[in-house]
């Protein structure tokens, strides 16, 4: 069964622009896995530092395969200190 992950990202006002550059490696590095089938960065409407990713995976496996890869953990390490909150992970069978 397919996996989607939905992550919500709350970050820093002056660190947006920075967040943007590390999502786009992200991205990059991570739609081209084998088995991910998409990975989409949208802004909330009406507040310019609130963030969705959008991730979908052809199995469990391969959802497993990116949150060990070191592009992934990169950004997460990168990420950290840009965020004024945790974010919000939800893992859904797709």
């Amino acid at each position: 069964m397919s996996k989607l992950v939905l992550v919500a990202l709350t970050v820093n006002e002056a660190d947006v622009d920075k967040f943007l550059l590390l999502t786009r490696e992200l991205i990059r590095n991570s739609i081209v896995e084998d088995g991910c089938l998409d990975y989409y960065l949208f802004r909330k409407s009406g507040n310019e530092n609130e963030f969705m990713l959008y991730e979908k995976y052809v199995d469990s496996k391969v959802l497993e395969n990116h949150q060990s890869s070191k592009h992934f953990y990169n950004f997460q390490n990168s990420v950290k200190s840009l965020l004024s909150k945790e974010p919000t992970i939800e893992i859904l069978d797709a």
